[in-house]
């Protein structure tokens, strides 16, 4: 998942930068053996497709074109990062808000929030003004 807009960046690049090596790759065909051919085509548009995908991701939540919810507790770190990104808010400014160091809401985000607390997750959701709606919980018995 693209986070902010030095990584929308790179993905761009890297995403063009495989296109090319398609594009090349087409060009020598004609030398490779038809499985060759086909193998590095096949991995090449998995790649392409996946960075076309998160470059959308990324697009769709910024211009807000895309809704955010959560299934369970295990989709809020995803959440709280869409969320930011989908609000135009960079982790700069989420951490000052916040009162931390840019730094650590970079660290919270590279990891998913796998290193936070409740604490740490409940003033990112504080910062970025978010709002539950209706919830229902499920027991098993």
């Amino acid at each position: 998942m693209i986070q902010n807009e030095h990584q929308y960046k790179v993905t761009q690049n890297k995403l063009k930068d495989l296109e090319q090596a398609l594009a090349e790759l087409f060009q020598i065909k004609d030398t490779l053996h038809p499985r060759q051919f086909s193998s590095r085509k096949h991995c090449l548009q998995i790649a392409i497709d996946s960075l076309r995908h998160e470059i959308e991701e990324y697009d769709a939540l910024k211009h807000q074109q895309t809704p955010i919810k959560i299934a369970s507790i295990q989709e809020l770190p995803l959440a709280l990062i869409r969320a930011r990104i989908a609000m135009g808010m960079t982790q700069k400014e989420l951490a000052e808000k916040m009162g931390v160091k840019e730094q650590q809401v970079q660290r919270d985000e590279a990891n998913q929030y796998s290193s936070a607390g409740f604490q740490r997750i409940a003033a990112v959701a504080e910062a970025l003004d978010i709002k539950i709606q209706e919830t229902n919980v499920l027991l098993k018995s």
